[in-house]
């Protein structure tokens, strides 16, 4: 079966002529009104995307997200860099510092640059800061409810190994019951952010 255009000839025709129709000025007119409609996306800052872990699922605020890349992927590793950074990458013409996730909050090695084939890159932002996070998968976004959630304080003996400062509380049932299906921490993206860029200041890669 060919298929069509979804635009028939004569609604074309139809528009031409009325393209026709107009003055100079109601056609400069509409031109640069056109010019200037684009597509903005709505994130309530109470929107957050759930990210797939090594160890479970983490949210992240949607609005401090600026992109979510598949691979293939391409990254250079510096000798000093911290054990869980995979390395630096290129986002639109950017040099970027990337993250293995997991292996940060977890305290743990990064994969090496070099046998990633698969995970999810997300790119945060915040203020002039841009960082590449990469995870294992992402899920679907989700509006939070703080009744979901519960401080850390409250569940300290649930994850052993976790970058305490960097979790403001874990999305649960409400009860401060535990369901490891669908549990997932809630992180401090602007914490998170600057104590990453302080270690790579450290170690002299900024």
């Amino acid at each position: 079966m060919n298929s069509r255009p979804l635009t028939s000839e004569p609604a074309n025709s139809a528009y031409a002529q009325f393209l026709e129709q107009l003055s100079n000025e109601e056609f400069w007119q509409l031109a640069t009104d056109a010019a200037h409609i684009a597509p903005v996306a709505q994130v309530h800052p109470d929107d957050y995307l759930e990210c797939v872990l090594e160890h479970g699922r983490c949210l992240l605020p949607l609005i401090a997200l600026r992109e979510i890349a598949s691979p293939p992927y391409y990254f250079s590793r510096f000798p000093t860099s911290p054990s869980w950074m995979v390395g630096i990458g290129v986002w639109r013409g950017e040099t970027i510092a990337v993250v293995d996730l997991d292996a940060y909050l977890f305290q743990h090695a990064a994969r090496s640059p070099h046998t990633i084939k698969d995970g999810i890159l997300v790119v945060a932002q915040l203020d002039d800061l841009t960082l590449g996070l990469l995870v294992t998968d992402v899920g679907s976004v989700t509006t939070l409810d703080v009744e979901q959630v519960v401080s850390f304080e409250q569940v300290p003996t649930w994850y052993t190994h976790l970058q305490t400062e960097v979790v403001i509380g874990v999305k649960c049932d409400g009860g401060g019951n535990r369901q490891t299906d669908s549990e997932a921490l809630l992180l401090d993206v602007p914490v998170l952010v600057h104590d990453i860029v302080q270690h790579l200041k450290n170690d002299r890669l900024l």
